[in-house]
């Protein structure tokens, strides 16, 4: 991992392949964030956003979305939560535009 790489995000982070949206199996960014013991949301939810550069923070964003979706309340990156209370994920699935588009 380069230098530059470890300097753009606040957690360890892998490249895992994985199907999550059932188009075939594709290379996706798998953050490992801090465990709380016993508090599986708290390790996934209102916790600050992977993106170094981002002052956000990750909320809770299920209605509407697949369960366990959480999204930066400020670069509006997506991220698939999963893993235990012990071994928290965050999958990162994308990012949504900051405006939606008008009819």
């Amino acid at each position: 991992m380069s230098a530059t790489r470890r300097l753009t995000c606040r957690y360890r982070y892998t490249i895992e392949t994985h199907n999550l949206d059932g188009c075939g199996p594709r290379a996706i960014r798998v953050y490992h964030p801090t465990p709380v013991p016993g508090d599986y949301v708290a390790a996934v939810t209102d916790i600050p956003c992977p993106r170094r550069s981002c002052p956000g923070s990750l909320e809770w964003a299920e209605a509407g979305y697949v369960p366990y979706s959480r999204i930066c309340d400020t670069c509006r990156e997506h991220y698939q939560a999963d893993g235990t209370d012990m071994h928290p994920l965050l999958l990162r699935v994308g990012r949504r535009s900051a405006a939606a588009p008008s009819k």
